[in-house]
């Protein structure tokens, strides 16, 4: 058994009905077929503005990064004994402009040789008449981008004949202010489904295609009301054969039931394991998932992040960040106390953490002067502080407080809820895991605290939880 997940970036939905009616008679047409049946996501809500908030929770099912991050879907999947394919659009190393971490788990990576002149000018990057945000077709040598990619992935499927293949295909023709350059991927990712059906391929393939969020700029999101709602209201589609839908009918009753619910992309991630655990892609194999708790290290080991807690403890009363509340901030040093406490330790004053005199730092009240982030000259300090930020902000929204406790226990008692939550396909609530659920297995409304949306477009009025991050 096969996936093939297309992340077509910054496309909603109602974008794809609009730009793509190649793609949208072919999921009807499948749809309308005894062979497969194409299950579309009316209520799925981006996590947050931009595609690194938004992949993140898709991808490895957790904001946070570097070793506190999840394991990418993908990594999963090979362990599992399938050939792993991550295969981008783009001229970029997701793992590392993202988990800030070396890439790793798969068995091709391919990204390198879309760093090409023609395509990606170093000099005109993220230019509107060049690059690869361009409002123009994006081509190499006559040939359209996208094309050498479909091609390539022609070539995966011959040379693991008898192998399970998972294949991760971020696309960029989304990517940019007109809403038209993704008129020259419809018909050739059509023609790509299309040869996978005729070469029987497709029976044997779950397809996943959807976006990241909606377009975040151009005239109509930036000057409409309508195009501030849809960049929330991404596109979400799963295609399976109808043997497979057969085989475990709850699955078929679940999906159904979700196309009107509130889901979200960490929904995404966690039907992915559970596809992952099914024998058609490999079965269970308790090693593999056990790695996860072995590799993890928490946000708030105190003995692990020793070194970066006394870093941003210099920082203490600094404003960090344009999106960070004081209120959270001051919190998250009551937890950096609490761990010097626990340890007994007094924190060193560490010289040269910043860029400029700490005295010119910006003050959490003042409007002078730089901010944190701009200044820490150590960055892993600064990913582990927002990581730190990101899981008191996420925390308080799902529970409407944050826990401020620092113990071993505590940490042990979140591994053991992640390795409880393999049973129940669903996220802990707890540590880096606090979203998701498999689409296949649970169908139960949520509400956005829930489903891990920071602002629902349905519910402008936060309350108590409006101070929190907008950032993702």
């Amino acid at each position: 058994m096969n996936l093939l997940v297309f992340m077509i970036d910054t496309v909603s939905r109602a974008q794809v009905f609009r730009k793509m009616p190649f793609l949208s008679s072919f999921f009807e047409e499948m749809h309308n077929s005894k062979d497969f049946e194409v299950f579309q996501f009316f209520r799925l809500m981006s996590n947050g503005f931009n595609t690194e908030y938004n992949t993140r929770a898709m991808y490895t099912g957790s904001q946070l990064r570097q070793e506190r991050s999840g394991r990418p879907y993908w990594d999963l999947m090979r362990n599992q004994g399938n050939a792993a394919l991550y295969l981008n659009g783009f001229c970029e190393d997701w793992m590392s402009t993202f988990l800030k971490t070396e890439f790793k788990g798969a068995d091709h990576s391919v990204f390198f040789p879309w760093c090409h002149f023609e395509y990606h000018p170093l000099e005109k990057t993220f230019g509107n008449f060049a690059g690869p945000f361009s409002i123009l077709r994006r081509c190499i040598n006559g040939k359209h981008v996208h094309n050498y990619i479909f091609d390539y992935l022609k070539q995966f499927y011959k040379n693991y004949p008898n192998f399970g293949k998972v294949a991760h295909i971020p696309l960029q023709e989304g990517h940019e202010g007109t809403g038209e350059v993704i008129l020259t991927l419809d018909p050739d990712l059509t023609s790509y489904l299309n040869h996978l059906k005729e070469t029987g391929q497709l029976n044997k393939t779950v397809v996943i295609l959807t976006s990241d969020h909606g377009s975040h700029m151009g005239p109509y999101f930036m000057a409409t009301e309508m195009g501030e709602f849809e960049q929330k209201l991404p596109f979400l589609f799963m295609l399976f054969p109808n043997w497979f839908l057969e085989k475990y009918p709850s699955f078929q009753k679940n999906l159904l039931e979700n196309k009107q619910q509130l889901v979200g992309h960490y929904d995404t991630y966690w039907t992915i394991k559970h596809l992952a655990t099914l024998p058609e892609f490999g079965g269970e194999i308790k090693e593999n998932f056990s790695r996860e708790s072995n590799q993890f290290v928490a946000v708030w080991d105190c003995q692990k992040n020793l070194h970066y807690m006394e870093v941003a403890w210099g920082f203490k009363d600094k404003f960090w960040k344009k999106e960070f509340h004081p209120d959270l901030v001051s919190s998250i040093y009551t937890r950096i106390q609490k761990c010097f406490d626990s340890l007994h330790h007094q924190p060193q004053l560490h010289t040269e953490v910043s860029s400029v005199p700490l005295e010119e730092v910006r003050t959490l009240y003042s409007e002078e002067g730089p901010t944190v982030e701009k200044v820490i000259k150590d960055t892993n300090a600064k990913y582990w502080f927002e990581d730190a930020y990101q899981d008191l902000s996420k925390e308080m929204m799902l529970k409407g407080t944050a826990e401020l406790e620092v113990s071993q226990e505590y940490l042990e008692k979140n591994l053991e809820l992640e390795d409880h939550s393999w049973n129940s396909l669903q996220a802990p609530g707890r540590g880096r895991y606090l979203f998701g659920r498999s689409l296949l297995k649970d169908s139960n409304p949520r509400n956005c605290s829930q489903t891990g949306i920071v602002k629902c477009i349905c519910n402008n009025n936060q309350g108590t939880l409006g101070f929190l991050s907008d950032m993702g």
